[in-house]
């Protein structure tokens, strides 16, 4: 079993190898960069207020058909 664990592991990085080469040789040639956008910051009386979370109460207790089920030894007789 552990030479096929090597063979894989060495197949496996031969196939990484290869196709890291393949990818950069298909690679296009060097672009011009990007051009350059300015940006003008928004100014501080614009920008949207933060808004405190309305209250709720907390959630009520979950009637007792929602509850999970208890399957534990449900299966045990039909082994």
């Amino acid at each position: 079993m552990s030479r096929q664990v090597a063979l894989g592991g060495v197949i496996g990085f031969l196939v990484t190898v290869l196709f890291m080469a393949v990818c950069q040789r298909n690679e296009p040639a060097s672009q011009p960069p990007p051009q350059v956008q300015r940006v003008t910051p928004m100014p501080v009386d614009n920008r949207p207020k933060a808004l405190p979370m309305p209250h709720r109460p907390p959630a009520a207790m979950l009637p007792h058909t929602l509850e999970p089920l208890n399957l534990e030894g449900f299966d045990a007789g039909r082994r």
